[in-house]
């Protein structure tokens, strides 16, 4: 089950001729000069002769880097770059450096790249950086983290938070739109949102950025929590185009005094069914920890204007909140109008709603939870979504299949209507400690699902993705999204070593949309935490 080619096609991204140079070492930190003097002569030809690529000077103080016939790592320098891979399985990094140029020849290769880079047709995998913190000042630099995405047609918007701050939150949330499926990318900064913004808003930080589209209204919604020292609200920016964003109305606000942010891990979802009584309505669940529970409001007008929250009867909610996680739902809409909210609550359980979010249902429980802590920061969080079948979706971290809880497995479950649920099964996934999901699943084709995830082992992070093909039956084997394997010396830290409390996979024009952050070596110092994107072909 592991189609080739796999990965965005390269074939409309531009070709690339090799290039002419003089042979130098791959990715060596010093001056040009010295890094000439270290593979001049001799130097170069037992660099050959070990099965090392080796680099080129090029003209404008570009370089050549040639691969060799075995499996390599290529890294790109801060300037423009022609890549000549050659023959094996070869991971290439050229993000950051000016316009590259990436031949990667045969083998099965993976690419990171720029959106303005350009790769020849034998690329099968790349994951494109589509966003950058480009802020000074406040906060860590240069740091995205938390992303979020949904598809609609061929068409998909993630959002993320920008220049994350180390004690929460985030100098502002930024946002990337394709219109080909992932292959292509735009992106910009929200309105109006934080005092960072352009122009400026009212609100020190912004932080849980979540996308929705509302089909009905032809409108995508990014809700993000605002805050400042004395005050916390729930804000829903608007856009007919994913591109152009309006200034954020008001979901719900609170004074904090000196209680903090009085809301946490918000997320939207829109009523897109054609046979749904509830078509148009929006839902905005969250943690209201005032009140210790989850909440839920509603839209009918394209998120304009929202109805006064609604928790269930019994305080779904309130033993996350009060414990170690909080409870992150991820609502989703049944084809029938049901609402069904999956949420950590000590446990992994739901909560429905029949009635368009006038009332919710008391919890319904999943599974127990057991979850693995680590340097990483992560949490139980379930990941959810409905296919074209009608079934819901759900994937969430576990270590209660592992010895001793030592690490997390993936487990997997689905349900025809929120009540009744398959027993959880692990994905097969191999060996680390797997966390952070997120899953999708194809609204259009029966039995599509691809889960993005991060994988720790040894102090470092790998991203991959799983598809299938029939429901979750069976599954491909894991495929890499992220050339280098990340120290944690590279990623922002806030309450951990943190790329975000989510991860994200979406669908559209029937490939698999996968949202994630890389982080590069520092440069001077400066953090390189970034937006990156793999569009992936499922069959």
């Amino acid at each position: 089950m592991e189609p080739h080619p796999v990965g965005q096609p390269a074939d409309d991204q531009g070709d690339v001729r090799p290039a002419d140079g003089l042979p130098l070492p791959v990715h060596d930190p010093r001056p040009r000069r010295e890094r000439r003097q270290a593979v001049s002569g001799r130097a170069a030809g037992l660099l050959a002769a070990a099965g090392l690529a080796l680099v080129f000077a090029a003209s404008a103080g570009a370089a050549l880097i040639v691969g060799t016939s075995g499996d390599n790592l290529l890294l790109g320098t801060l300037k423009p770059d022609r890549i000549a891979a050659l023959a094996g399985n070869d991971r290439i990094d050229v993000a950051g450096g000016g316009l590259d140029r990436v031949s990667c020849g045969s083998g099965s290769d993976l690419v990171a790249a720029d959106s303005s880079d350009k790769l020849s047709a034998d690329c099968e995998v790349v994951s494109r950086r589509v966003s950058t913190d480009a802020y000074y000042g406040g906060g860590l630099h240069a740091t995205e983290a938390e992303p979020d995405s949904f598809g609609s047609g061929s068409t998909v918007v993630a959002t993320f938070q920008v220049a994350r701050f180390s004690s929460g939150g985030a100098r502002n949330i930024g946002f990337a739109v394709s219109d080909d499926a992932g292959r292509h990318w735009r992106n910009g900064l929200l309105p109006r949102e934080t005092v960072s913004s352009r122009p400026r808003g009212q609100f020190s930080r912004a932080s849980d950025p979540s996308v929705a589209y509302d089909s009905l209204h032809g409108v995508w919604l990014i809700a993000a929590l605002g805050f400042s020292d004395n005050e916390s609200a729930l804000l829903v920016s608007r856009s007919t185009d994913g591109l152009h964003w309006s200034a954020p109305s008001v979901a719900a606000r609170k004074q904090s005094g000196n209680d903090g942010v009085l809301f946490d891990k918000d997320w939207i979802v829109c009523d897109n069914g054609a046979a749904s009584p509830f078509r148009g309505h929006c839902y905005l669940s969250y943690s209201d920890i005032e009140h210790t529970r989850l909440a839920t409001q509603t839209s009918i007008d394209g998120g304009r204007t929202w109805s006064k929250p609604v928790a269930s009867p019994d305080g779904a909610g309130r033993r996350g909140i009060l414990g170690a996680f909080a409870p992150a739902p991820q609502p989703v809409v049944l084809p029938s109008g049901v609402v069904v909210v999956p949420l950590y609550d000590d446990e992994i359980a739901v909560v429905r709603s029949t009635d368009g979010g006038a009332s919710f249902s008391a919890e319904t429980v999943i599974a127990p939870s057991r979850f693995s802590t680590s340097a990483v920061r992560a949490a139980p969080f379930p990941s959810a979504e409905v296919g074209a079948d009608g079934n819901v979706l759900m994937a969430w971290p576990d270590c209660s299949t592992g010895a001793n809880c030592a690490g997390n497995d993936l487990l997997f479950s689905k349900s025809s209507d929120g009540l009744t649920w398959t027993s959880p099964e692990a994905l097969p996934l191999g060996p680390g400690d797997h966390v952070i999901t997120g899953l999708a699943a194809d609204p259009v084709r029966s039995g599509r699902i691809a889960v993005a995830y991060y994988t720790e082992s040894r102090g470092k992070l790998d991203v991959h993705l799983v598809r299938s093909l029939d429901g979750g039956v069976t599954w491909s084997r894991p495929l890499l999204l992220s050339p280098e394997r990340i120290p944690f010396g590279r990623i922002a830290f806030s309450n951990g070593v943190m790329v975000g409390d989510y991860i994200s996979t979406s669908f559209a024009g029937g490939r698999a949309v996968a949202v994630f952050m890389l982080a590069q070596a520092k440069v001077r110092g400066r953090l390189r935490q970034a937006t990156y994107a793999a569009s992936v072909a499922v069959p």
